[in-house]
């Protein structure tokens, strides 16, 4: 298959490049930068005005969006929360007009999403891709990237909204900067600690698309998460026994809002108890369902 990813330089899109070369796959890396050096095919863009090089996508069968301003990068300033909104909407909206010019189109688009779409919810409430969409800024982001290319349906294209939960890594992410806390014995439950924690480790990722990819009957939203959500306080001493460190030392909800304000709120103090229902149905098996076992091998390479 040829594949092109936007975002292939971030956490996830880096792992899926080198996974479908792996797998024997042509690559063809979206970005904005005017050499690509590597073994990937590049695939220019300029999201500024509006350009995508139509020709050099054309016949590829599947696309991978990805690209979007890190929405932890920095505190949540009305402009920042302008340029998270508009990097995702303004990319999503060039792709589907290329898209729909195009005289091969793709087989399937996939396109991120969070579990943020559903926001805050109950810990005790089960939440699947037919939950209703949440409040706050996270699920608006969520909400409006979506439906930004939903027209692409429209053009016989299989399109699948990648709705991430946490992705363990140590290459990047939350538990990157997590770790060095814990390791000084620094680590503790965040707020109450009973908001959920619904996760994925990194290395999960690819089967999840590849699987996706080879079964046709999944369309729409994924929640891409295992099944077995954690509250925070569990997350806690669950990752202090794999490194070996006391948890002891909590960090009280005001003091989460003081240092991060509404980034905060919503990455560490909100959270909901989110299933993979679509992947479970079509009979996906997890690698790593359990935390510790998937902390373990994180951790470790």
């Amino acid at each position: 298959m040829k594949i092109a990813i936007t975002g292939s330089t971030g956490l996830i899109g880096s792992y899926l490049r080198e996974y479908f070369h792996k797998s024997g796959h042509q690559v063809s890396v979206i970005s904005d930068h005017k050499e690509w050096f590597g073994k990937d095919s590049h695939i220019s863009w300029d999201l500024k005005n509006n350009y995508i090089d139509v020709a050099a996508l054309e016949g590829h069968d599947v696309i991978i969006h990805l690209a979007g301003a890190n929405i932890s990068a920095q505190s949540w300033s009305d402009s920042y929360k302008k340029k998270i909104l508009g990097s995702r909407i303004n990319s999503t909206k060039l792709l589907l007009k290329t898209i729909q010019k195009m005289d091969r189109r793709p087989k399937i688009f996939f396109c991120a999403s969070a579990v943020g779409f559903y926001g805050n919810c109950d810990p005790r409430e089960i939440v699947n891709e037919n939950s209703s969409v949440g409040y706050g800024f996270l699920s608006q982001v969520c909400h409006e990237w979506e439906n930004a290319c939903a027209d692409l349906v429209l053009y016989g294209v299989r399109l699948v909204h990648l709705r991430f939960g946490m992705v363990l890594s140590k290459k990047g992410g939350a538990l990157t900067k997590m770790l060095p806390p814990f390791y000084f014995c620094l680590g503790g439950k965040l707020g109450s600690g009973r908001q959920k924690m619904s996760w994925i480790a990194l290395n999960e990722i690819p089967r999840i698309i590849d699987f996706i990819i080879t079964n046709d009957d999944i369309s729409g939203p994924v929640n891409v998460v295992t099944p077995n959500p954690v509250t925070n306080w569990q997350f806690t001493k669950i990752l202090g026994s794999v490194i070996h460190r006391p948890t002891i030392l909590p960090v009280p909800a005001a003091v989460v809002r003081f240092l991060f304000g509404q980034m905060g709120q919503s990455l560490l103090l909100d959270g909901a108890h989110v299933v993979p229902e679509a992947l479970i149905k079509q009979g996906y098996k997890f690698a790593y369902p359990d935390l510790k076992e998937a902390l373990q091998k994180v951790i470790k390479t």
